[in-house]
């Protein structure tokens, strides 16, 4: 029978002049180790980096410390970590893993001047609501996504994992309900589902996304579908 043992530690790709490892040794502790992973399969795709270049940032790069494009990496590997709550990255951004995780080569920050190596909740919530035509002028919501380049993105990372044209795609379509547990704007009643929430729409190829979009309740579920595959079918038959 062949001994088991445990490595000494485990060595990931560096982050500037840091070596990033994984060790067994004690200390400062996370069992957010996955993000690791993702940090080498974002690194490799570009994913993070190609969704943040969806976004204007119309804030002042002087005044600026923490950059779209890691606020978005902080956002989306928290995301697959667990934590779709924004209030939880009060403590998140001070473990040992999210930052580097995020591509951050600021560990430490300065935490006298509070100053951290990742950004807070409020700030991190600024991503979402900017309105494209008062970005510019907003005083707090001057980061703001082009809805179009996230679609189109979707649409493109799919193809990629294409090596060759299959034989046939086919496509699920449906929606889902998300349940609202609160006062947000545009809440409805839908009667179906028997509770206030956002009815979304899903396109899958298999486990692979093409589409969401966040939609309110008061609709028919497809509705809007048809769109959505006048622009996605389209680019298919093409690639």
């Amino acid at each position: 029978m062949q001994t088991e043992f445990t490595p000494k530690q485990l060595e990931f790709e560096a982050l500037g002049r840091r070596w990033v490892v994984g060790a067994f040794e004690g200390g400062r502790m996370t069992s957010y180790g996955g993000a690791l992973l993702l940090r080498e399969a974002d690194r490799l795709f570009d994913v993070t980096g190609r969704l943040a270049a969806c976004f204007t940032d119309h804030r002042d790069q002087r005044r600026t410390k923490h950059t779209v494009a890691g606020m978005i990496a902080q956002r989306v590997m928290a995301l697959a970590l667990g934590h779709e709550d924004l209030n939880d990255h009060g403590r998140l951004r001070n473990g040992p893993a999210l930052a580097p995780a995020s591509g951050c080569d600021d560990l430490a920050g300065n935490r006298r001047d509070r100053v951290h190596a990742l950004t807070a909740s409020n700030t991190l919530s600024r991503l979402e609501p900017g309105i494209a035509g008062t970005a510019a002028t907003d005083s707090y919501r001057r980061i703001v996504a082009d809805p179009g380049r996230i679609d189109h993105l979707l649409v493109s990372l799919f193809l990629e994992t294409q090596a060759e044209a299959p034989e046939e795609n086919i496509l699920d379509m449906g929606a889902t309900d998300d349940p609202i547990h609160g006062e947000q704007e545009s809440r409805f009643f839908h009667g179906y589902c028997n509770e206030y929430c956002y009815l979304l729409l899903f396109i899958f190829c298999g486990e692979k996304l093409r589409c969401a979009k966040l939609r309110t309740s008061y609709r028919d579920a497809s509705d809007g579908l048809t769109e959505e595959l006048e622009r996605i079918v389209p680019r298919l038959r093409t690639a």
